[in-house]
């Protein structure tokens, strides 16, 4: 075990793109954390890197909601740069989906209703997360935490941005497009998420933008005979949140 600043490192738990994260417990306490390290080396390697740290660091300062990851501080040695966000002892929905291939109905609409919550408390704060997707999401005792906000970025309600990040298989279709789009796109990343719990694979699938963006454009969305028992209205919501619009 390895002790930093006022914190002891007990296991990972998690390896990103750019670093490692642990799991934590403060000296002398019950109280655990999850504490990302990244490398200072990874800063000059990577210039945007940078961005993407400050980008979530400021924008979880800024939210308070049971649904969202809470980031509780930063600091670095000779070496590395530590961030400190609360811990979650669920892993995250993929995970979850995976392990049980598809969500009974109320358990999904649990979730889903959550993620609606959290991503409420983004969009009065004009934040647009841009890479919603259940690797994303963390789960605490059965509560939805959205988490990885490197990608967000604050936008007006009537504006627009254009930079394509996230995963495609989660983006909306003016995102494939190339177009010009606002909070409209995490809707459409909540609704394949919803889609992924329910049915446990996504509407669209495919490793091409190109051969994706023509099954959106062709090929309605199914609901596959495996949850046949979910009512009728279930159905049609998640079908709006996962059907482009008649221009794309």
């Amino acid at each position: 075990m390895k002790t930093i600043d006022k914190y002891t490192l007990l296991n990972q738990i998690g390896q990103g793109q750019y670093g490692k994260v642990y799991k934590a417990n403060k000296h002398n306490t019950q109280e655990y954390y999850a504490i990302k390290v990244i490398k200072l080396t990874r800063f000059k390697q990577l210039p945007k890197l940078t961005q993407f740290t400050m980008n979530e660091v400021e924008t979880l300062k800024r939210i308070n909601n049971p649904n969202v990851i809470k980031f509780i501080e930063l600091f670095n040695s000779k070496n590395n740069l530590y961030l400190v966000y609360e811990f979650c002892n669920g892993g995250n929905l993929e995970e979850y989906i995976q392990r049980s291939r598809n969500l009974r109905e109320s358990d999904a609409m649990d979730k889903f209703a959550q993620l609606l919550n959290g991503f409420e408390s983004l969009q009065k704060e004009n934040i647009l997360h841009r890479d919603l997707k259940p690797s994303n999401i963390l789960l605490h005792d059965n509560i939805v935490k959205i988490a990885d906000f490197g990608f967000c970025k604050n936008i007006e309600p009537f504006d627009l941005t254009q930079t394509m990040v996230g995963s495609p298989i989660y983006m909306a279709p003016e995102i494939l497009l190339g177009e010009p789009y606002s909070f409209s796109a995490d809707i459409w990343s909540l609704g394949v998420c919803l889609y992924e719990m329910l049915f446990g694979r996504c509407p669209y699938e495919d490793v091409t933008i190109p051969r994706l963006m023509y099954q959106i454009q062709n090929q309605p969305v199914t609901m596959h005979t495996i949850l046949a028992d979910i009512p009728l209205p279930n159905r049609r919501g998640n079908r709006t949140t996962v059907e482009k619009d008649a221009h794309c």
